[in-house]
C-alpha cells in the first residue's frame, strides 16, 4: 500500500479528486482509502507535532510499503528555481533540532534515483525539476536576517518545509522508504501575498498522478 501525505487541504484536494476514497478516522485524524489503487492518504496538519503523530499511527495500522509526501515549498532566491517548478528531496535537515536528536535524514533508495530519472520526462516544458536538500523548520523564513543565517548554514539547501524531516523521522524508524516532493510556492522572506500555492499544489498533484499512472516504471 502506498500513503500520500499532505499538511493541508490544498496539497491534497486536487489528488482526492481524481479518486473515489472512502474516509475513515484514525486517532484524531481522518484518512481516506482506495483499495482498488492499493492507496491510503491522509492530511497531517501543519508542522512537526501533526506530522509525527499521524505518521506513526498510519505505519503502525497499516502495510506500508512507501510513503509520499507532497505539497509546497519555499526556495531561496539564487538557486535557479522558480515558482511552480518541482523539488525532490535526497535529505531532509530538521533546522530546529536538539542536539541529542538526530537531525539529518539522507533519502537514498532505489525508488529516488529511478523517480529522478523519470520525473523530467513528466513535467511540462515551462517546469524545472532540481533535487538536493531540504530544510524542515518551526516557522517559515518571513526576513532576510534568518534567509541569510539559513543560506549560510546551510548552502545546499534547495526547499523549506514545516514536516519533511518528521516523516523522514519516523519512515526511518519504522524502514519504510520515504519520497518527498514539493511545488515552489514562494521564495524565502517574501511576503505572503507574493506566495503561489495553488501554483505550487496543482503542479505536484498533477505529477504525482502521472507517477501512479506509470508506477511499474518505478516501483
Amino acid at each position: 500500500m502506498l500513503c500520500i501525505l499532505g499538511a493541508v487541504e490544498e496539497e491534497l484536494s486536487f489528488f482526492l479528486s481524481n479518486f473515489s476514497f472512502k474516509h475513515f478516522s484514525l486517532g484524531k485524524k481522518s484518512i481516506w482509502l482506495n483499495k482498488k489503487n492499493n492507496l491510503l492518504i491522509a492530511q497531517t496538519g501543519a508542522g512537526i507535532i501533526n506530522a509525527t503523530y499521524l505518521t506513526s499511527l498510519i505505519l503502525e495500522n497499516y502495510p506500508i510499503k512507501v510513503v509520499f509526501l507532497i505539497g509546497c515549498g519555499g526556495t531561496f532566491p539564487n538557486k535557479g528555481i522558480k515558482l511552480g517548478d518541482i523539488v525532490l528531496a535526497n535529505e531532509e535537515i530538521w533546522v530546529d533540532a536538539c542536539g541529542y536528536l538526530p537531525n539529518r535524514f539522507y533519502l537514498i533508495s532505489p525508488l529516488i534515483e529511478k523517480l529522478k530519472k523519470i520525473i523530467p520526462d513528466l513535467l511540462d516544458n515551462k517546469i524545472s525539476f532540481k533535487t538536493g536538500s531540504f530544510l524542515t523548520v518551526s516557522a517559515t523564513t518571513d526576513n532576510k536576517e534568518k534567509l541569510l543565517f539559513l543560506e549560510k548554514k546551510f548552502p545546499k539547501a534547495i526547499c523549506e518545509n514545516m514536516e519533511g524531516a518528521a516523516v523522514a523521522y519516523i519512515c526511518q524508524i519504522y524502514n519504510i522508504p520515504f519520497i518527498e516532493l514539493r511545488g515552489i510556492s514562494n521564495f524565502l522572506a517574501d511576503k505572503r501575498e507574493k506566495w503561489e500555492i495553488e501554483l505550487a499544489t496543482i503542479h505536484v498533484q498533477k505529477l504525482l498522478l502521472k507517477l501512479l499512472e506509470r508506477k511499474s516504471k518505478w516501483y
